[in-house]
């Protein structure tokens, strides 16, 4: 079974090309009934008992084709689909005893894929499928980030806005309120680096508010790490029951969320005293003034991504 969907594409066409066949030789079989009952009304005074009784016993053959082309494709899809399903089942029912790192382990391509799209400053979205989110990867990998930037943007921009009224009415009061407003303003002004400035801030402050880190981790490179997050990941396992919501927070959310997160707060191989600046927005180098290129505006797209993730996943 295809671990990505619930159904692999394969399957789908499959389907889909069957259902077209018998699609495609119901109207023929329609046709053919209709002139076998022209035929017997308007031969009936030409032909013999005989010769009608053998017309006759065309037409019902042919609706007997009829039912049996439906019975066909209904015994068909019922086979696959059971099958599917029963795989499926499986599938779940053998990840439900698993730890959470066994757990992990087991998926270990899907969360590398995400851990792949955080590195490239994208937490996966909780208003992608699957299936978007093996497109992100697959486009991300060719070098090509418009694919995730229109899935945000497209219809007149729905998917940004819906994450924009969401942050809105999470921040009502001040300064949470302030910021947030302040960076959508410089936001739609398109000026990009002032708006990155403010949401940045505003990031920071809310995932030390949420995260709830354990004592003893201060710094930003121990924080935003698997250790900085085990003990919230450890609570979220132990209180997710099926398979789905599995996958979503331990292969999707948090594996995208950390890397994310350890990029944007950490230093990493981009050190202040080797003044070469990440090719990607940074918080020690953006807040402190270090900050020199051109922030765009796909980039403070990725700042909103990661605040709505956030505010769901870690203020839950």
């Amino acid at each position: 079974m295809n671990n990505n969907d619930f159904f692999s594409e394969e399957y789908r066409r499959n389907i889909e090309a069957l259902n077209n066949v018998v699609k495609n030789l119901s109207p023929q079989v329609e046709k053919i009934q209709q002139m076998n009952a022209a035929l017997l009304q308007g031969w009936k005074a030409k032909f013999n008992p005989e010769t009608l009784k053998e017309i006759s016993a065309l037409g019902k053959q042919m609706k007997e084709f009829s039912v049996l082309s439906e019975q066909l494709k209904e015994s068909f899809t019922s086979f696959q689909l059971n099958e599917e399903l029963q795989q499926f089942v499986e599938e779940t029912k053998a990840s439900e005893n698993l730890s959470e790192n066994e757990f992990e382990t087991r998926y270990g391509r899907e969360l590398k894929i995400s851990k792949e799209l955080g590195a490239e400053g994208w937490i996966v979205s909780g208003h992608a499928t699957p299936k978007e989110i093996h497109e992100w990867h697959e486009a991300i990998a060719g070098g090509n980030h418009n694919v995730v930037i229109d899935f945000f943007e497209k219809d007149d921009g729905q998917v940004l806005k819906n994450i924009c009224h969401d942050l809105e009415g999470k921040y009502e009061a001040n300064p949470y309120k302030r910021y947030f407003y302040n960076g959508m303003n410089f936001f739609q002004e398109e000026d990009y680096i002032t708006a990155a400035m403010y949401l940045v801030a505003l990031l920071d402050v809310r995932v030390t508010k949420l995260a709830h880190f354990p004592e003893g981790i201060k710094y930003y490179s121990q924080k935003f790490s698997d250790k900085g997050f085990a003990e919230m990941k450890q609570q979220k396992f132990e209180n997710s029951k099926t398979f789905f919501t599995k996958r979503y927070y331990f292969l999707n959310v948090y594996p995208s969320m950390i890397t994310y997160l350890n990029r944007l707060f950490v230093d990493g191989k981009y050190k202040f005293e080797d003044k070469i600046e990440p090719p990607y927005i940074n918080r020690n180098w953006l807040l402190h003034g270090r900050s020199s290129r051109e922030i765009e505006r796909f980039e403070c797209i990725q700042v909103l991504n990661a605040l709505d993730m956030i505010e769901n996943t870690l203020g839950e």
